[in-house]
């Protein structure tokens, strides 16, 4: 009979899948409680297991204004979050707090006209979420047109950046991203893709982002990933993540430069 691999489960999350590990343990020896004590390696499916996925529609209006349709995905830990802040407020109160507390946080002055929580209960699915919110100043006029801002960015450089160096190991916690924005009604697509050049970046310990743009019927398609495993930096390669850090910070930071058609 052939050797049957271990199942590895994971207990004391009771938000999340019962499948999950906790990065500290992906990678690590284990210890079958059996006959010899075999060793295993627990298996490592990467920051992947915890990434947060956003699809979001922007349909651009007058003097900065927009209507905003986003899709959320939350899987492993990013989900178990949510479903533990869902299982603990009211179920009566739920619907406020998400509108005003979260996409009133993300989007000031945004009127919710629709949110929606999928799979609450499905625990071994990544959670789906999704709204639609009138943002009356998404962007910010100029003499020429409007800026808008990277929704949903990163700011790696102050969260993991801030000193200039480091006398001791830094250990970073592991995360996954990926925002897909498309932007309609604006004119001249073109123009505003091509001020939006292919950003590509890799750090210490198989960090990497990456930011595309391009005209897809005329919407404004733009692409951004962001992939930080959870490592432990040492005090010699600190400055050189943190040069990693601050370039995905402004890239992050770039306000999108575009005309509204209307």
């Amino acid at each position: 009979e052939k050797a049957r691999k271990p199942l590895v489960v994971s207990v004391g999350n009771r938000d999340g899948s019962w499948r999950w590990i906790p990065a500290s343990l992906r990678g690590q020896q284990a210890v079958i409680l059996t006959e010899g004590f075999p060793r295993v390696t627990v298996p490592d499916s990467g920051p992947a297991t915890d990434a947060r996925r956003f699809q979001v529609e922007v349909a651009m209006g007058q003097g900065g204004a927009a209507t905003l349709q986003v899709a959320e995905q939350h899987s492993g830990l990013a989900g178990a979050t949510w479903r533990q802040t869902f299982r603990r407020v009211p179920e009566a109160e739920l619907d406020r707090l998400m509108r005003e507390n979260y996409v009133g946080r993300v989007f000031p002055g945004a009127q919710v006209t629709s949110f929606e929580i999928a799979n609450a209960a499905q625990r071994e699915e990544p959670l789906q979420m999704s709204f639609t919110a009138e943002v009356p100043r998404f962007g910010r006029p100029t003499g020429s047109g409007v800026l808008v801002p990277n929704v949903f960015a990163v700011n790696l450089a102050q969260e993991l950046a801030q000193r200039a160096s480091r006398e001791t190991t830094m250990g970073v916690g592991g995360r996954a991203l990926e925002v897909v924005t498309r932007i309609e009604g604006v004119a001249a697509p073109e123009r505003t893709v091509a001020r939006l050049p292919t950003v590509a970046l890799e750090g210490f310990g198989g960090s990497r982002y990456s930011r595309e743009a391009r005209v897809e019927g005329g919407v404004i398609v733009i692409t951004r990933k962001l992939v930080v495993p959870e490592t432990n930096v040492p005090a010699s390669e600190y400055e050189a993540f943190a040069r990693f850090c601050r370039a995905v910070t402004e890239a992050e930071m770039v306000e999108i430069p575009v005309r509204p058609a209307n």
